[in-house]
């Protein structure tokens, strides 16, 4: 029977429709290829298959049917697995599009915390050059985000500090609180309290390093403001008891290693309680400070004068033998009784081999009362 011509063109076109759905199936599959190239779990091809209203999201994000099955779908009903498809692929760019927009929203956020943060924020690849430069760290050093990245930190660090960083880095993957210093765009250093990390990709190869710092210029000052309150008399401006304590231990030390001598003299005034209770306390902190000075300016930058209690004083003076010593002590009596109403004894112990600082201030004390017994106002050389 002769086909009439409605006949062939329909045939024709239901021809073309199925090769363009084939077509059409295939080049899906290949776009489910690429979007599920990671992941080749297989799902039963039943009711998401044939009915694409069903709910293939979690289909497609969670199990995907492999793509040999779906060809061979295509090859024999390939408008169904072009449908099943195109829902699929439509419904995995929403998905991205969503995700994309979650993303870039977290994005903006970590950008204003990274510009907004007070601290430092700095980056580096594994070659230590440059990658991320916070606000925060152009206003510490002066160095523009556009000078610094792509720039070896190099610039920023001495190699000590860095071959220290990367060390701890690669050997812990972390460091916190490490204080270092950091060069500005001036030269000038400025003291820093880092912290940092060293970060890995999914196959654990390290690929960057990310710090935080924080300039302590301010903090280091309390510190030694600090230091200085615990090392000082209030009322003289001396050294006080727990620092010569301290530097007598390391003169003894440096003596008994090196083999040089030095002297330690216990230094008291004479009658201040006398004094004290005759002129009220405030004139007795002043005659305090008055002979406190007059030593003071008579001793060198490297001895140790100190106020170990009310009216006694300690002087340790390194590098000097007996007559250096004596006639230091000479000059310190002559220019306390010429210069105020009191007078002070002095007892003087040298340092001897096998000496430790406790023989040594017991040998100085015994002096000090010797020169008291012998009638004040002189100088008594300890004998052993």
């Amino acid at each position: 029977m002769q086909q009439s011509p409605n006949d062939t063109r329909q045939h024709q076109d239901e021809e073309l429709d199925c090769r363009k759905y084939f077509d059409c199936a295939n080049e899906a599959c290949e776009v489910y290829r690429t979007l599920f190239r990671n992941t080749q779990p297989e799902i039963s091809l039943t009711q998401e298959l044939w009915n694409p209203a069903a709910s293939v999201v979690e289909a497609g994000l969670h199990s995907c049917a492999s793509c040999e099955r779906l060809e061979a779908l295509a090859a024999v009903e390939p408008r169904r697995a072009y449908d099943y498809l195109r829902c699929v692929t439509q419904r995995q760019k929403l998905y991205l599009e969503t995700t994309l927009k979650q993303y870039s929203s977290q994005m903006n956020v970590l950008v204003q915390i990274i510009e907004t943060s007070p601290d430092m924020l700095i980056a580096t690849d594994m070659n230590l050059c440059i990658t991320l430069w916070n606000e925060a760290g152009s206003a510490l050093t002066g160095f523009r985000r556009e000078e610094i990245l792509g720039q070896s930190v190099a610039v920023l660090f001495d190699e000590t500090d860095i071959e220290q960083m990367m060390e701890l880095l690669l050997e812990r993957g972390f460091f916190r609180g490490l204080r270092t210093r950091i060069r500005c765009h001036d030269n000038s250093v400025v003291p820093l309290d880092m912290s940092a990390s060293l970060l890995r990709d999914a196959a654990g190869e390290p690929f960057c390093t990310v710090g935080a710092s924080r300039d302590i210029r301010e903090l280091l000052e309390k510190e030694q403001a600090l230091k200085v309150m615990a090392e000082t008399d209030a009322l003289t401006g001396l050294h006080n008891r727990r620092y010569f304590d301290h530097r007598l231990v390391e003169a003894v030390q440096n003596a008994a290693r090196y083999g040089q001598p030095f002297g330690l003299m216990i230094i008291d005034v004479d009658r201040f309680k006398q004094y004290n209770d005759r002129y009220g306390h405030p004139a007795g902190d002043t005659l305090l400070r008055e002979v406190a000075g007059l030593m003071q300016k008579l001793v060198r930058m490297t001895d140790t004068l100190a106020r170990i209690g009310g009216e006694e004083f300690a002087l340790i003076t390194p590098n000097t033998d007996r007559e250096g010593a004596v006639l230091l002590a000479q000059r310190m009596l002559a220019q306390i009784q010429a210069r105020t109403p009191v007078t002070v004894s002095i007892g003087l112990a040298l340092y001897e081999d096998g000496d430790d600082e406790s023989v040594l201030y017991h040998q100085a004390d015994k002096a000090l009362y010797s020169a008291k017994r012998e009638g004040r106002n002189r100088l008594y050389v300890a004998r052993r």
